[in-house]
């Protein structure tokens, strides 16, 4: 865990933003395990992602995962808090690592392209474009 993740949730009002009242209980859950399923992804030896890029890809790779498991470029909490697991295929993991590790490569592969606005940017807009055009 990075030392400003560790820092973030020391903050009450950052606390309530992630763990808020109003969020379904499942979507913690949910997020939790999509997250275990991208890191045994990014981890396969089949992508060959160094240490660094796993660490910097697995995030943006869970979104896009998300999206493709509701089919929707921007999920709700509720849609994502009704991801079944089981709906979750080998090819969606791949695919999910495979185009944000492109756009991050694209844009120069380091911490710094993790941690800017710009490689969001292009998944989000990556997302719209996949998610309004027909599949």
């Amino acid at each position: 865990m990075r030392e400003r993740d560790r820092r973030l949730l020391k903050r009450d009002a950052d606390y309530e933003t992630v763990f808020n009242r109003n969020y379904p209980i499942p979507l913690y859950l949910v997020c939790a395990n999509l997250m275990k399923l991208i890191d045994r992804e990014v981890h396969a030896d089949k992508h060959a992602l160094d240490r660094k890029d796993q660490t910097n890809v697995r995030f943006y790779a869970a979104m896009y995962l998300a999206s493709l498991a509701t089919g929707k470029p921007v999920p709700t909490r509720d849609e994502i808090a009704a991801i079944s697991l089981s709906s979750i295929t080998d090819a969606m993991l791949t695919e999910s690592v495979k185009r944000v590790y492109e756009l991050y490569k694209n844009l120069g592969a380091s911490d710094q392209v993790a941690k800017g606005v710009d490689l969001l940017e292009q998944l989000k807009s990556e997302l719209e474009r996949e998610f309004t055009s027909v599949r």
